[in-house]
């Protein structure tokens, strides 16, 4: 806590996503796929107290999800032929902010 009305901090989690996702490599092949896949959520924010009732928060959040198999058991002739590097790895960024309104 920086004062009594500022309170900045950090975040490590777990994170959990489902992502649907589509290659389109026309005419040749499309592949769709749906997994859900863990992760590690990190960031930090932080909260400002305008009086006892109400506060403002905003964050970051930073999700990375570890080893997604897009695609691993439909991988065409045709597919390593035209990505034959293809990786599935991916992360998300997102910015929150709300307010609270304290109701007791």
């Amino acid at each position: 806590m920086v004062n009594e009305s500022l309170l900045i901090f950090g975040a490590v989690g777990a994170a959990v996503a489902h992502h649907k996702a589509t290659l389109i490599s026309a005419p040749l092949e499309t592949l769709e796929q749906t997994e859900t896949v863990a992760g590690l959520s990190v960031g930090g924010g932080m909260e400002f107290a305008f009086n006892d009732v109400v506060k403002a928060r905003i964050e970051y959040l930073y999700d990375h999800y570890f080893n997604p198999r897009l695609f691993a058991q439909r991988r065409s002739p045709v597919f390593l032929t035209l990505f034959p590097n293809f990786r599935s790895e991916f992360g998300m960024h997102s910015v929150r902010a709300g307010i609270t309104i304290d109701l007791n």
